[in-house]
């Protein structure tokens, strides 16, 4: 909260009225690039060329996150922001008229800290190491995962902003994307690995709130899945603790009767 804060005081600051040292915005901006995108190394010397004070700014404007554990927004959602910093500018300078018609899906970032405040929350520590055990375990394991998942619940607080992000929305269709940790990393792609989900998003605002809990649940749980567990064995990842957040972006398109 104190970095969002001053954050804020910055960006309301009009630009040209405040001088800052080249090396002390570079600092600044890999500091805030670690602290809320990633860490990985080869995305920070790249990104901090792209990525301004302001855009992080932005980004979180878009963010939820949970207030007892801090997290990132995943590396689908990380080069999803770097990629569209490095076209646009290009884009204009060659072709204005295709650079209008070049954007972001309006997108919301659910960071990885909501997973891991769900899995304090439901005393699900004991998978971490599931993936260490043989294939076949984990695929049997797996089931239970489903099941327990299902009857599992985000904390009080999370869910009130998961239905205050509702009412922003509306009903308008969703797709919940997987955003983890390692995904969409230099080298490792995770390609097909982890889940994304359609919600139709239509209906009272409970059984939209239902419908959002039990897509956001699924991609979550995908970390788990032999798939991805496998991908990592194969790239000597299994170490690392992955954390699935989730990249959740209003569909584009349009209704036509009843139809989208």
């Amino acid at each position: 909260r104190t970095i969002r804060q001053a954050l804020k005081e910055f960006c309301a600051i009009p630009q040209g009225d405040l001088h800052i040292s080249p090396t002390e915005a570079e600092g600044v901006r890999v500091a805030l690039i670690d602290h809320f995108i990633s860490s990985q190394l080869p995305f920070i010397r790249i990104a901090k060329n792209h990525i301004t004070i302001r855009d992080i700014d932005e980004m979180l404007d878009h963010a939820i996150w949970s207030t007892r554990r801090p997290g990132k927004i995943g590396g689908k959602a990380a080069g999803m922001l770097l990629a569209y910093k490095i076209i646009l500018p290009r884009l204009s300078e060659r072709d204005p008229e295709l650079q209008g018609s070049v954007a972001i899906p309006e997108s919301y970032y659910f960071d990885s800290g909501i997973l891991s405040d769900f899995i304090d929350y439901n005393g699900l520590h004991h998978f971490h190491s599931l993936k260490y055990k043989s294939l076949e375990d984990i695929e049997q394991e797996y089931s239970s995962i489903i099941e327990l998942f299902d009857k599992s619940s985000f904390p009080p607080n999370i869910v009130n902003q998961f239905r205050r992000f509702l009412e922003l929305i509306g009903e308008h269709p969703l797709i919940v994307r997987s955003s983890s940790l390692l995904e969409d990393n230099f080298g490792f792609a995770f390609s097909g690995k982890y889940e994304s989900v359609f919600l139709t998003n239509q209906g009272d605002s409970e059984k939209r709130l239902q419908e959002f809990i039990r897509g956001l649940k699924r991609v979550h749980m995908s970390t788990l899945a032999p798939a991805p567990i496998l991908y990592r064995r194969d790239h000597n990842l299994l170490d690392f603790d992955e954390k699935m957040s989730v990249l959740v972006q209003k569909v584009v398109g349009r209704r036509f009767g009843d139809y989208f």
